[in-house]
């Protein structure tokens, strides 16, 4: 088991190190002892302690923004400036809501995990469901800030003093770059922002799937340790994605190779940013899977406990390398694809009776 959370831990770091995953990860410390709460105490003692927790964080967050806007306006008033402040306001309270807005829909998503059980449903499409729904939120929630004149307003203004700050310390620095100079006056603030929402869209979806998948595996499996007893757990090993979802991860990574080639002359906008998100939690379903065959290849031929320690290192390495991340975050994935046609951990009687 502690190779496993090694393992994976290592492929979520390659995908952190990409910028793909854009709900915060501290949310994790909040949602993983709630999920041993369910597990040790049941449903009264969970929903109580979740909507306690929301109160409490949500209270100190306000009280750490109020705080910050003090010591801010007092800044503003003894440098005579207190135009950046009034912009840095309007932009503070809309991004607070939205990061409780997100716990919130994480919170009720491990809820709606843990409290309904949905006939025919396996734990996997209850995550991916409670994920897409939350993201559904998330989306709305982006809508409505993109349409609040005032706070894109303040966001471009922001933008543009953040870029003439870098060009004037640049310039005093004596190492003026035509380049870097000539990249922020072309990237208008506007742009800018655009980008900034593209970025917060690109993976949400995946960062609300990942987060609740973790919040569910810890806390289940530090939740059954406390009580002494070993749940019914899925072990990496025996790992396995049903063969139809290799079809969402085809058409949405073909979505995004066409929006890369087309992207000169013609934009797919929110098709692109859906797929990239649909493509990103398929990928890591699939990496996972290849993660499982060499982990069951690796016990068949007893030589798991032997290596482990080097593929901790090679994998620890890749992160280090970014070609070697690439060609990882590409072989793993096709290797559990590749299970649809090749049954890597059947033995030869298995394969000979499944004949």
């Amino acid at each position: 088991m502690y190779h496993v959370g090694i393992f994976i831990t290592l492929f979520l770091m390659l995908l952190y190190r990409n910028s793909i995953i854009q709900v915060p990860v501290y949310f994790l410390f909040i949602l993983i002892p709630l999920q041993i709460t369910y597990i040790r105490k049941g449903k009264q003692a969970f929903l109580i302690i979740m909507v306690m927790s929301f109160i409490i964080l949500l209270l100190f967050r306000l009280y750490m923004t109020s705080s910050l806007l003090r010591s801010l306006s007092e800044a503003a008033l003894q440098a005579r400036d207190t135009v950046i402040f009034v912009e840095f306001r309007a932009v503070v309270s809309p991004l607070l809501a939205i990061e409780m807005v997100t716990l919130a829909c994480l919170m009720v998503g491990l809820a709606v995990i843990n409290l309904y059980d949905i006939q025919g449903w396996r734990l996997l499409y209850k995550l991916l469901a409670a994920a897409a729904g939350a993201a559904v939120v998330g989306v709305i929630m982006v809508l409505i800030l993109n349409s609040n004149r005032e706070f894109t307003g303040a966001m471009e203004r922001l933008f543009a003093e953040i870029a003439e700050y870098i060009k004037n310390l640049i310039v005093a620095q004596g190492n003026e770059n035509q380049d870097v100079g000539q990249m922020l006056d072309n990237l208008g603030p506007k742009a800018v922002l655009n980008r900034f929402w593209d970025y917060v869209l690109g993976g949400l979806i995946f960062g609300y799937f990942i987060n609740l998948s973790a919040a569910w595996y810890g806390g289940t499996l530090w939740g059954n340790r406390f009580r002494g007893r070993h749940g019914k757990m899925i072990r990496l090993v025996e790992f396995c994605v049903p063969d139809a979802f290799v079809w969402p991860l085809l058409v949405s990574w073909g979505v995004i190779l066409m929006g890369q080639l087309l992207k000169q002359s013609f934009s797919l906008g929110g098709i692109e940013i859906i797929a990239r998100n649909v493509g990103l939690v398929f990928l890591f379903l699939f990496g996972i899977q290849g993660l499982s065959i060499l982990r069951a290849l690796l016990t068949r031929y007893q030589i798991a406990r032997r290596i482990s320690p080097i593929w901790i290192a090679l994998l620890a390495l890749v992160l280090l390398v970014p070609p070697l991340t690439v060609v990882f975050l590409v072989l793993v994935p096709g290797l559990g694809v590749s299970e649809i046609w090749i049954k890597y951990r059947l033995t030869r009687d298995e394969k000979g009776e499944e004949e």
